[in-house]
């Protein structure tokens, strides 16, 4: 009996060594397993702050650019209400300003040639109503337009009143007509107005004229109607020669 109780003894301290080894190797296991998870928590809390640390840097950013922007509206609402502010000044002095005499006179005068008036002193007539495509000769309501136009520098109020006459070509090459280059035709047109004027009874020194040819246009030369509008002689109000403004 003795040695039945020694032997079942013996198996029961076996079996429980087995049982406390495989119960330290599942807990070597679930030990390791936990310190994995340990540290996976560990990495997730930095990649949190990380986070959490670049918003708070964009909101910063985001909050100085909205500052920046309030500041640039507030330059711009200043620099508006400044432009509005000129804008009604200059309306105003338009509104009580008087033009100078021979301002007025030159804008009745654009009225009567059927030209149109430039602002500064100035009467634009177009070439298509005064020389055929080409010439230099003036048509016969041109001629007609400047007789009135001699008639009204010959009045009293228009005797120290000094022109230039320009004239202005589009940008079409020339090809059937005597001149040289558009710079020759326009000098040519303007020399035949100031001829005509002067034969309508203006002094010859109170005039001088100028030929740009097609270097100074108004308007698309790639067009009939821009280049139209760019073949054109302009009459100038001018100082008298030798008398010079600097506006003091």
């Amino acid at each position: 009996m003795r040695g039945r109780r020694a032997i079942g003894f013996g198996f029961l301290v076996v079996l429980a060594l087995v049982v406390a080894s495989g119960c330290t190797t599942d807990l070597r296991r679930l030990q390791g397993a936990n310190q994995e998870l340990i540290a996976q928590r560990n990495a997730l809390n930095r990649q949190i702050a990380d986070l959490e640390a670049q918003v708070a840097r964009e909101r910063q950013g985001k909050s100085e650019l909205e500052g920046q922007v309030r500041r640039l509206q507030t330059d711009v609402d200043y620099w508006r209400e400044q432009a509005e502010a000129y804008s009604e000044a200059i309306d105003q002095y338009r509104q009580v300003a008087v033009p100078g005499i021979g301002e007025q006179f030159m804008r009745g005068l654009a009225d009567e040639m059927g030209g149109i008036y430039l602002e500064g002193g100035g009467i634009r007539l177009e070439s298509d109503v005064l020389f055929d495509s080409g010439r230099s000769t003036l048509k016969s309501e041109a001629i007609a337009a400047l007789q009135r136009a001699g008639a009204a520098f010959r009045q009293r109020e228009a005797e120290n009143l000094y022109l230039r006459i320009d004239g202005h070509t589009d940008s079409q090459p020339i090809r059937f007509s005597p001149w040289d280059d558009n710079m020759h035709l326009s000098q040519a047109r303007a020399r035949a107005v100031w001829l005509q004027l002067v034969e309508h009874g203006i002094a010859p020194e109170r005039m001088f004229t100028a030929g740009f040819g097609e270097h100074l246009p108004i308007d698309d030369n790639a067009t009939p109607e821009g280049r139209a509008r760019n073949r054109r002689v302009e009459i100038w109000l001018v100082p008298e020669p030798g008398v010079v403004d600097f506006g003091q």
